[in-house]
């Protein structure tokens, strides 16, 4: 179920031309000084676009482009287009493209470029032999400049690689924007090295070259020898290793680590455990010469085992507590009905206080009957969870409380793991595995850096220090958090992915199950895009399936976020993005928290057109919100989200919160539309809330105007999350328009809610989903590709350009994951009928040679 790009490398087992070659721009007139002479522009599918070479702005030369976006296409970003035709490439061989672009728009940006052929356009043939719709930049009126080491190959149809396109895409937004000094030419100008190509296999030997022929055997032999701009390829098979790269690429000649086409590479942080001999009763022991300590983590086939704990985990589930009520205590202290083991010899204490917002965990100094001593956390933490307070405990890692099958103890004086197994069943040589290793990728201080594929069992990626341009994609990391943070209290520092450093990026993975954090987004410029994230945070910290600390200008946009035991987003960086994102099920073990949490300070930034919703805190707690703006956070806007079935307020703001705005949002089904906490004296101060539409009217702020309150469902279909208006419906032009805030509307004036009739409806969430397909290993199937499907949005019938396929089997996912329409062949431009199916966003997947493509309908 991993995901592969499918970028066709076979012509690799031979290396690249090792002669220097002079730097040649294959494009002439690349800043625009002649005007739009020799560029071709112009747009399709329902955008408008303008375009002047100007003066007015220019970051080479005196001319750049000017690109006026007067209507969008989000659903189909891309639409309008500056281009360069008749370019003569080869196919296999490297090229530099880099150009600059900015917008003054204040928001995240895209641009899409592809490279391809087509009949109409110069070419024998249609075919596309590069892409990258997910170039992002900061609308901030400053040049961002793009570059990388791009190679042609067939991505889809038959490329013509004599008569190529050099395509820019624009319309995803209206806006204005500027591009200029675009470059494509060949790799390996003065100065360069020639780029290499080595392989890595499970029958390889390190002594090997690394060609094909002749393989290295484990990752870090390749990451030894790969300089700037070589390639590693990756064959499949599990590689119980930590990989620290010797080298560091460049902006224009990144190291690239890939697995195969089609082969799961796997670097593990496990290692499988033999030799197991009975200790008493339905308890084993086994020898191991590794000890993580605390942050010992032991897997029963695949299930997560428990170190030994009172009172058990009879049900499995990690999110849920399971601890018992003390019956007193203090910061010093516990009394409750335990047994009376040696807690002190090694155990430790894990408590939620009745105030919820955060566990701690600490080591116990003294036991005796019915009480525990240690030394409890200072400050907030400890005054707000003191046992003296009542609440929950569970205590672990004495061999005594080893008593339930999947639990586990450590003895580190013998070195010896003892494991308790489901009906006493001795374990097979191989079934119980064990971490060793806390790091796979370790890329602390290393800089562009490509890891493509290349999933991650039991370890993390770390991405830290000075590290720049790094992008981690197309693979999953599982179990990359795990431990309990013992004396840590609410902030612990475990990752999955340590996403630090400068301009790196985290783009279409998958990141799942953790006691911590999914990724940790700190330093400057870091993104998170397209990506699946959920359950973590079990321990119930402060940690988060994305935690963003200690950081500015982040961004995290179309990703799905999901099962949190505290928040799933947190953010405390500046000048930073959250948008186009589904977040949903947070608040599994914590209360008063929620989907997106903030607080305690000047933030400057902006979360919009996210789909939030279905949120409870467990037991009689009910402190669910969607959107928390916590304890004096200032300067957040807040708008087009959608914000639904939340147990306690849609947004809440606490203290001096200043300078917000919170405008066009849809709230439904919620307890409060917004609620605040106003103690000692602390006030709002310029709150503008305005736009808004609920069916419970509580609306918070110092400017509240034009917020709609309504009995009546007004939306298309809202059971199967479709948020848009219905005609006729009141909330139409309803709302206003307000000086410094751009909004785009329609009619006479905005409506109200987050959703705008007569324009394209956006789409929340990943542009993909888990593969729902188990595949034997003999055949293996890629999900990287993006299918084309229009028109998207789509009333019940829609294509999918299949021209270079055979028939395909078709599968539709609903947002559930239930599959709701199949059909066994699917010729190429054949239309796809489906009507009866109930509006809402839906996952489709196409099953042809060998690959598995994927894309999300949005059906009206």
């Amino acid at each position: 179920m991993s995901l592969r790009k499918t970028f066709l490398y076979l012509f690799c087992s031979l290396l690249l031309c090792c002669e220097h070659l002079s730097a040649q721009n294959l494009i002439d007139n690349p800043s625009f000084e002649n005007d739009l002479a020799s560029w071709d522009t112009g747009f399709w599918g329902g955008a408008d676009l303008t375009y002047t070479a100007t003066e007015a702005s220019a970051s080479e030369g005196s001319k750049s482009l000017e690109v006026v976006v007067n209507m969008s296409t989000p659903s189909e970003p891309f639409k309008g287009y500056v281009r360069k035709t008749q370019l003569g490439v080869e196919e296999g061989k490297s090229y530099i493209l880099s150009f600059d672009v900015k917008s003054n728009s204040g928001n995240a940006e895209q641009v899409g470029v592809t490279l391809y052929s087509h009949p109409e356009i110069g070419g024998a043939t249609w075919g596309v032999a590069w892409n990258n719709d997910l170039i992002g930049f900061q609308g901030d009126e400053q040049w961002f400049s793009f570059s990388d080491t791009i190679t042609p190959q067939m991505l889809q149809g038959t490329p013509d690689y004599n008569s190529m396109v050099l395509m820019f895409g624009f319309a995803e937004k209206v806006g204005t924007y500027q591009i200029d000094n675009i470059r494509f030419e060949p790799l390996g100008g003065s100065g360069s090295l020639p780029s290499k190509v080595y392989y890595v296999a499970k029958d390889g030997d390190d002594s090997n070259d690394g060609s094909a022929e002749q393989p290295f055997l484990t990752i870090q032999k390749a990451a030894d020898v790969a300089e700037k701009g070589d390639t590693v390829f990756i064959g499949a098979g599990t590689y119980r290793e930590t990989i620290t790269p010797l080298k560091t690429g460049t902006i224009n000649q990144p190291i690239l680590y890939q697995a195969m086409e089609g082969a799961e590479v796997i670097v593990s942080g496990m290692e499988p455990l033999n030799g197991w001999t009975r200790d008493q009763g339905n308890i084993y022991k086994l020898q191991v010469p590794f000890n993580l300590g605390d942050d010992n983590m032991v897997l029963y086939d695949d299930r997560l085992c428990d170190l030994a704990r009172y009172p058990n985990n009879i049900d499995g589930n990690p999110f849920t507590v399971d601890g018992n009520s003390n019956s007193g205590g203090s910061l010093s202290h516990m009394t409750g009905n335990f047994p009376n083991y040696q807690w002190q010899e090694g155990g430790f204490v894990w408590y939620l206080g009745n105030s919820r917002w955060t566990s701690w965990r600490e080591r116990i100094t003294a036991a005796s009957q019915g009480r525990i001593e240690f030394i409890g956390p200072s400050g907030w933490e400890g005054d707000a969870h003191n046992p003296a307070n009542g609440g929950l405990y569970v205590l672990y890692n004495v061999k005594e409380a080893l008593d339930y099958e999947y639990e586990f103890y450590f003895q580190r004086a013998i070195q010896t793991l003892f494991l308790q197994t489901p009906g006493g069943v001795q374990p097979e040589d191989g079934q119980v595995r064990m971490k060793k290793r806390t790091k796979g990728f370790n890329l602390a201080n290393k800089s562009y850096i490509v890891l493509d594929g290349i999933d991650h069992f039991g370890c993390n990626i770390e991405i830290i220090g000075a590290a720049r341009g790094n992008i981690v994609r197309n693979l999953k990391v599982t179990w990359g958090s795990h431990g309990f943070g013992v004396g840590e209290a609410a902030f612990t520092n475990t990752q999955s992915i340590n996403l630090r450093g400068t301009n790196n990026r985290v783009e279409r993975c998958e990141i799942a199950w953790g006691a911590h954090t999914g990724v940790h987004v700190a330093g400057d410029g870091n993104t998170i895009e397209d990506c699946i994230i959920h359950d973590f945070n079990y321990v119930g910290s402060y940690s988060a399936p994305i935690l963003m600390r200690a950081g500015k200008n982040s961004t995290v946009h179309q990703s799905t976020i999901y099962n949190g035991g505290r928040d799933l987003i947190q953010s405390v960086n500046q000048n930073s993005v959250i948008s186009y994102n589904d977040m949903h099920h947070s608040n599994l073990i914590n209360d008063d928290c929620g989907p997106f949490y903030t607080c305690c300070g000047e933030h400057y930034s902006e979360i919009h057109h996210n789909f939030v919703h279905d949120c409870e805190s467990p037991g009689t707690h009910y402190k669910a919100t969607g959107i928390y703006l916590d304890n004096s956070s200032k300067y957040w806007s807040v708008h087009h989200n959608v914000i639904t079935n939340m147990e306690w307020t849609g947004i809440q703001m606490n203290w001096d919160d200043w300078y917000i705005d919170i405008y066009n949002n849809s709230i439904w089904n919620v307890s409060e539309s917004m609620g605040t906490w106003l103690p000692n004296g602390t006030r709002l101060q310029d709150v503008e809330v305005f736009n808004n539409l609920s069916n419970e009217g509580t609306w918070k702020g110092t400017d509240i105007d034009k917020n709609l309150s309504v009995t009546e469902s007004p939306f298309m279909d809202r059971e199967n999350n479709d948020f848009r208006l219905k005609a006729g419906s009141s909330a139409i032009d309803y709302g206003k328009t307000v000086d410094g805030i751009e909004l785009d509307f329609t009619g006479s004036a905005p409506d109200a809610g987050a959703f705008e009739s007569g324009l394209d409806p956006w789409i929340p969430g990943a542009t993909w989903t888990t593969n729902p397909f188990f595949t034997d290993v003999d055949e293996p199937f890629s999900t990287s590709d993006q299918l084309n499907i229009f028109p998207n949005p789509s009333s019940g019938i829609f294509q999918i350009d299949t021209e270079e396929l055979e028939t395909s089997e078709l599968f539709i996912f609903d947002y559930s994951g239930k599959q709701v329409h199949y059909q066994a062949q699917l010729a190429p431009k054949e239309s796809v009928n489906v009507q009866k199916l109930g509006s809402g966003i839906y996952f489709i997947y196409l099953k042809s040679n060998n690959k598995l493509r994927v894309g999300k309908l949005m059906k009206l």
